[in-house]
This record gives structure tokens, C-alpha cells and sequence, in this order.
């Protein structure tokens, strides 16, 4: 504690003495009861415990409870769902009866089968034979005038089918 007088040096405390002077004497800390107060506890139970009501109970009353708190539980979870289910029915705007469709004209074109046009047939031929050529290693102007003559037979094919 300070001294009432300010040019007096502070009294330096041991470790056996309160910070909080008698206070603390009155108080006891720790203990199987930690955070109760001492003086609370029965003194007909060994070693100051607590008594809990669940400790009185016998094994079949504590099964029943058990069993009794998972029921209530369920029923709460069934209960919330089938609101649920019923508010989002009432949130949803009936449709009206669906008509049936008009009957549909369907107005088929059937082309008639033609041949492909030559262009298309010459560019299949130059195809073929530069493949010809890869496949047989031949890596010289006669496969590189072939597939410039199918470059040049493709795009004919695809000007005569537009």
C-alpha cells in the first residue's frame, strides 16, 4: 500500500505478502470446485463436490431422458421442415392450366440426291494423292503441285456448293 507520506521510500512486499492486503485471506482459490465458492459447497459430499441432478438418477431414467430430448429434437426437425414445406407451397404463384399447342403445318423440303459437283470430286483425287505421297516419303515438286492443285480445287467446291 502507499505511504501517506510522498517523501517516504515505497515499501517493497515479500512473496508471502497480499498485494491486496486482508482481502484475499478470506478468499480460497483453486480446489476440485474451481470458480465456486468454498463456503457453498455441501459439506455431507466427500471432497466438497458439486451434486448435479443427473448424478442422483439411475441408469433406465437417464436412458428415458435421453431419449426423451432425442424425440423432442426430432420432432422440432420434422416440425421445421413440414413449415417449411408449407410456406414455400403458399410462396409460389399458382400456374395457370396449360393449353394444348395449335397443330403445327410442317412443310418439309426433300432435296433431290444430285451429284457432287466436279470441283469437290477433283479436290477428294488431289486429297488422296498428296496423302499418297506423304505415305510413300515422297518429298519432292510433285507433292507440293499436288496439294496446291487441292487448295486450289477445295475452294472451287466450296464456291459450287454455296
Amino acid at each position: 500500500m502507499a505511504s501517506q507520506n510522498p517523501d517516504e521510500a515505497p515499501k517493497r512486499l515479500s512473496s508471502d505478502e497480499s498485494l491486496w492486503g486482508e482481502q484475499e485471506s478470506k478468499r480460497k482459490r483453486g480446489g476440485p470446485a474451481f470458480g465456486v465458492r468454498v463456503d457453498q459447497l455441501p459439506q455431507d459430499r466427500p471432497g466438497g463436490t458439486l451434486v448435479t441432478p443427473s448424478a442422483s438418477l439411475t441408469a433406465p431414467e437417464r436412458r428415458w431422458r435421453l431419449r426423451r430430448v432425442d424425440l423432442l429434437i426430432g420432432t422440432a426437425a420434422l416440425l421445421l421442415l413440414l413449415v417449411g414445406f408449407l410456406l414455400g407451397a403458399a410462396a409460389t404463384p399458382e400456374r395457370p392450366a396449360a393449353r394444348p399447342a395449335a397443330p403445327v403445318t410442317v412443310t418439309s423440303l426433300v432435296p433431290r440426291p444430285a451429284p457432287p459437283p466436279r470441283a469437290c470430286l477433283v479436290a477428294m483425287e488431289r486429297a488422296d494423292a498428296a496423302i499418297a505421297y506423304l505415305v510413300g516419303n515422297v518429298r519432292d515438286q510433285r507433292l507440293s503441285d499436288t496439294i496446291q492443285e487441292f487448295v486450289a480445287s477445295r475452294r472451287a467446291c466450296q464456291a459450287a456448293v454455296r
